[in-house]
C-alpha cells in the first residue's frame, strides 16, 4: 500500500514527463473541474477511515487515506502563495526537467511545506485515533 501511495504523489507532484507543459499538477492547476473532481474523489476516500473512527475501532493504517485530500487542499493553497508572491503558479521540477529557469527558491519552500505537511499530518492522525 505505501508504494501505492508514493507512486499516486510522485505522479500529483511531479509527474513522469521532463517538459513543465505536460506535468500532471500543471493540469489540475489550470482547469478547476479536474481539480475539483480529484478533490471529491479523495474526500470520497477520507470515507473509509472516517467510519472506523466514528464506530470507534483503530483505523490500522488507514490513515493515509486522508493523505489525498490534505495534499490536494495544501497543494493549491500553496499554488494561491505562489501566485501572490512571484506573479506565477508554482513550478516544481527536478534537476533533469526542462526548462525549470523561472523557479525560485520559494517554489522549493512551498513544494517541501505542502508534502511534509501532508506527511506529518497524516502520521498525526493515525497517532491520534
Amino acid at each position: 500500500m505505501t508504494i501505492l501511495f508514493v507512486i499516486t504523489f510522485g505522479e500529483l507532484t511531479f509527474g513522469w514527463s521532463r517538459s513543465q507543459k505536460y506535468k500532471t499538477y500543471r493540469r489540475y492547476q489550470k482547469n478547476l473541474k479536474l481539480y475539483f473532481l480529484l478533490l471529491f474523489i479523495a474526500a470520497g476516500l477520507t470515507i473509509i477511515p472516517l467510519t472506523n473512527i466514528f464506530n470507534g475501532q483503530d483505523l490500522n493504517g488507514q490513515e493515509f487515506w486522508f493523505s489525498f485530500f490534505i495534499y490536494l487542499v495544501l497543494f493549491k493553497l500553496v499554488d494561491l502563495i505562489s501566485i501572490q508572491f512571484n506573479k506565477r503558479p508554482i513550478i516544481i521540477a527536478t534537476r533533469w526537467d526542462m526548462g525549470t529557469n523561472q523557479r525560485s527558491w520559494l517554489d522549493v519552500f512551498l513544494a517541501l511545506f505542502a508534502f511534509l505537511t501532508t506527511l506529518f499530518l497524516t502520521i498525526h492522525i493515525g497517532q491520534k485515533w
